[in-house]
This record gives C-alpha cells, structure tokens and sequence, in this order.
C-alpha cells in the first residue's frame, strides 16, 4: 500500500536539500541512508570526478522475479536556480515555494515516487521484475550524469523516466535531436577613437551573422536559439574576440541539418564581409527519440494511468532528457509526469495526489499480468 504521508515527507526533505548541478551530494546521501533500510543493493559511480561534481549516478538494483524482463527507472538529483532556502508550503494538496525559489519538482518528484515504489514493494513482496533504480546527477548541465553512466552494466532493455512536466498521465513519446552551436570570431584590435580603421570588429562580425540566422520557431519541428554572447575588452577598443553560443532543435534530423547549416553560412557570410576570422564548434548533445501510440511500450503506461486513475495524454517535447540518452544507448524508455507543473520558475508546484497517482502508476506497469514492456515493437 502506498504511504501518502510518508511519501509528501520524503518529498519535503528532498527539497529542502539544495543540490545544484555538481553539488547534489546531499540529495544522494539521503536517497542512499532512505533506501539502505530495504533489501536492495545501491552503489554510485564515479561520475561526480569525471565531470568536476561531488557526486555520482547512484545506482539501487533490486532483485525480482528473473522470470520478467528487468526495467529501469530513472530521475535526476539535480535542480536549477534560484534554489537557495526553499521552504515548501502545502496549500489544498498542492505544493509550492513560500518564497523567491523554485521548489525543485523537476525531478525531486521523480526520485520522491520512485523511493515510495520501492519501499511499498519491498514491504508488499508483491510479483515484479528486477528493477534498476538510477538516479543521476547533471541532468539539467547537459544530461552528463546519464552520459557517463555505464549503461552496458544495466541489465534493462525498458525504462521510464520520470521526469516530464504537467499533471500525471502526460506521456512523452517523441524528443527532438539538439545540436550546440559556438562561433569566435577573430577580428583585430584597435583605439576605437583614433584609429578604428586599422581594426576589426568581432563584435560586429558576430552581430552580422546573428541578425542574418533564422532564430526562433523555424517550422513545426525545428528551433533555434543564440543565447549567450561574449566579447571586447574595453569600449576605446576594437574588439578583436568575440564568442558567441547557441543550439539548434529538431525532431528531424534531416532540418536539423539545414539549420546549421544556415546558421554555419551565416558566419561564413559575416566573417568575409568584416575581414574577421572564425572557428566553428558544434556538438551533437542528444539524439531525438519517437514512439508510436501503437507501440506496445506506449499502450502498457496508457494502461497503467488510467488504472491508477491518471488522465492518459500522449505528447511530443521541444526538450531533452536522460530518456533521450538511454533510447541512443538502446534502452527503450518513455518520459513520464510525475506531477511538475511550471518546472523552472519560481511558480512551480506540484499536488500531492499526482506524486501518489505517479507510484501506482508504476506499481501498475510492474504487475506480471499487464502487456509485455520488454521493448518497442518493430
């Protein structure tokens, strides 16, 4: 039976815990003191060193019937800012920041229901497949606790994360393919005031180009962002360095292409009109993943939510998560809401009873007698 109390209090302390990308060691030692009382194994990997953290993936397997196919669960320690003295307060069942933070939702939920679904199955002894329980760290840095987990290690070939936005039943079944874009433009320093011909602007290269690039919604697929720019020493001075930094989103890998593309050729383009030089670095950061509603792994959680008295909606992301790097790894798994709403914002909340839908939802999935959810049909 699920234990609402005990699971709105692990929630409380989860986000009490400030656990900014790279720094989520409190939320990982509570998660590992909670889960130590159960019959099952945790470790943490060496991640936290490899990407200049303090923390690890940490990992809790649990055995089950060897007869089922093993399915992993996942959520991400990490939050964004402002995250400093978040006090939670509970207003009618549902749950927000009493002051100028966020709460912390996106993905304390997520590891709040999946420590209440192992604590009931651990106390229930109820039928259910082994089940790998990953909880990662820098997921919102880039998805880099996913990336360098060892993912060869999980025995899975089934995953749900949970880690989607709005009320519980909202199923993410397609995730764009994301592309980092860097220019630095080299230009030629000069005294602004008196002699700016000898310069060359990069700042004036960089601002070529970005007025040139097709920004913003591209088409119903794909987007484009410059988000950070930097640049100049001092205001008498010609620029000579200038960066600038941006993505590219795409459900279709083939737009995503020409939009960098484009965006490559805008620099191009700006670079031989001022005279500055360039170097381009892009990045692919995740690939995208689609599932069809007809997928047997789409038509278990339908299933599973209204059995648990969610409202089943399925829905495509412009964003990425740790779903998108276990799909690329061949892990077939779906992004699931745990109830966040308004994740980002200091107006983010959650209502308690979407946390408590959230677990029987995936107590659901776990029963021996719902569909098959060993991987996507062919």
């Amino acid at each position: 039976m699920i234990n609402d109390q005990r699971l709105l209090d692990c929630f409380i302390d989860l986000v009490r815990i400030k656990s900014l990308t790279y720094d989520e060691r409190g939320v990982a030692d509570y998660i590992k003191k909670t889960l130590g009382l159960l019959d099952v194994d945790i470790t943490e990997d060496g991640t936290g060193a490899k990407i200049g953290g303090n923390t690890g993936n940490v990992i809790v397997r649990m055995s089950g019937d060897e007869g089922m196919s093993p399915v992993l669960l996942a959520a991400h320690m990490d939050t964004v800012e402002p995250a400093d003295g978040v006090e939670p307060r509970i207003d009618n069942g549902v749950i927000s920041s009493s002051g100028g933070t966020i709460l912390g939702a996106d993905d304390k939920a997520g590891c709040a229901v999946m420590i209440e679904l192992l604590r009931v199955l651990d106390e229930d002894r109820v039928d259910h497949p082994p089940i790998e329980a990953v909880f990662t760290v820098a997921e919102e840095k880039g998805l880099k606790g996913a990336y360098h987990l060892d993912i060869d290690a999980l025995k899975a070939r089934t995953g749900f994360v949970m880690d989607g936005d709005g009320p519980t039943g909202i199923i993410i079944t397609k995730a764009p393919f994301q592309d980092y874009f860097k220019t630095k433009f080299m230009g030629k320093a000069a005294h602004a005031g008196v002699e700016p011909e000898r310069g060359i602007s990069a700042i004036e290269a960089a601002s070529k180009a970005i007025s040139n690039m097709r920004l913003g919604r591209i088409d119903d697929e794909t987007t484009a962002n410059i988000g950070v720019i930097n640049g100049g020493r001092a205001i008498n001075i010609v620029a000579d360095e200038t960066v600038i930094e941006g993505e590219a989103r795409s459900h279709s890998i083939s737009r995503l292409k020409l939009q960098v593309e484009h965006m490559k050729e805008c620099v191009a383009g700006a670079a031989k009109e001022t005279g500055a030089g360039y170097d381009i670095d892009i990045v692919r950061l995740y690939d995208g993943f689609s599932f069809r509603s007809e997928d047997t792994l789409v038509k278990a959680v339908i299933k599973a939510a209204e059995r648990s008295g969610a409202d089943p909606r399925l829905m495509t992301s412009g964003g990425g998560s740790d779903t998108n790097v276990f799909n690329k790894a061949g892990i077939e798994s779906l992004n699931i809401s745990c109830g966040q709403q308004r994740v980002h914002t200091t107006e983010e909340s959650i209502a308690v009873i979407d946390m408590v839908k959230a677990v029987r939802m995936l107590e659901m999935l776990l029963r021996p007698e719902m569909p098959r959810i060993d991987g996507r049909d062919e």
